[in-house]
């Protein structure tokens, strides 16, 4: 049993059931997406500061706080490292690594509604492998299940391509027992911003 379920639903920040948390994770992940395709960050942080001024919950204040650093790190290290939005698969890499699963989807949504045959199903495995950590962290066991075996099948037939970006081996082998620590693929980012271990 997840320890979610054992916690009071006031102290958590559920997506799935509160549309105030949808809300903001929603403007949050589409600000960073803008930010990092823009180059400016100052929106995000206005957005986070719009919304740690007005009257929010623990659990989403605590959201709020927590993204914006991961955001910044996020930011920098794509800025610094010149990326635009055509270098879609070292951002990828990168917002997976900071545990920012949600945020992947959001990256990789824009660039799957632009694509075709392969290169699409490409973007659907990983984003699917994304939604089955979204899923893991909210307590959402059976629905991790089932997205991680579609993310798994997808990531085996366009294991080909994928293996230039990322080791896919490595993302199998954490999927196909849903591992609850996802895997990491880039030493790159700044050290001491990464959380957890893989």
């Amino acid at each position: 049993m997840n320890a979610n379920q054992h916690a009071n639903p006031v102290d958590l920040f559920d997506p799935f059931t509160s549309r105030a948390c949808r809300q903001v994770r929603n403007d949050l992940a589409h600000g960073l997406v803008s930010a990092i395709s823009t180059r400016n960050f100052d929106p995000v942080a206005k957005l986070v500061h719009n919304y740690l001024s007005g009257s929010i919950t623990v659990p989403i204040r605590r959201y709020l706080i927590d993204r914006r650093e991961r955001y910044r790190t996020i930011f920098e290290y794509t800025r610094a490292a010149g990326y635009t939005n055509a270098d879609i698969w070292p951002i990828t890499i990168a917002l997976w690594d900071e545990l920012l699963f949600f945020e992947v989807h959001e990256w990789l949504e824009q660039a799957w509604h632009q694509s075709r045959g392969t290169e699409r199903g490409c973007y659907q495995a990983v984003i699917r492998a994304a939604g089955a950590y979204i899923h893991l962290e909210a307590g959402r066991s059976a629905a991790a299940v089932q997205l991680a075996a579609k993310a798994a099948d997808g990531l085996s037939r366009h294991r080909n391509i994928l293996a230039g970006y990322f080791d896919v081996s490595r993302m199998l082998d954490k999927l196909e027992p849903l591992d609850p620590v996802p895997p990491k693929f880039s030493p790159s980012l700044p050290a001491g911003s990464r959380t957890g271990a893989g």
